[in-house]
């Protein structure tokens, strides 16, 4: 029977697996790029993005998916900083 849940994890569930192994991967490509090419990269400061507090409420669900979205946001954010100080 298509659709059923029996032996299952439900989809929020799995769908909050699948953004958390996302978010690590996304961190620990951010991370080894720095390691990487940090001998090739100039000393030019890199300016934060402040995006604010969010003041909105979110069910717990949405709660854990919206940090995983901050995690591969900033990670997206480090790998750009990264090669943008990168000199060949």
């Amino acid at each position: 029977m298509e659709g059923s849940k029996v032996g299952k994890e439900p989809i929020g569930q799995e769908l909050l697996k699948r953004y958390a192994n996302l978010a690590d991967k996304a961190k620990g490509l951010a991370e080894r790029a720095q390691t990487k090419l940090i001998p090739i990269m100039n000393n030019a400061p890199t300016v934060a993005e402040d995006e604010g507090k969010d003041m909105l409420e979110y069910p717990p669900l949405f709660s854990e998916l919206r940090e995983y979205y901050k995690t591969i946001k900033n990670a997206l954010n480090d790998i750009d900083a990264c090669l943008s100080r990168v000199e060949i």
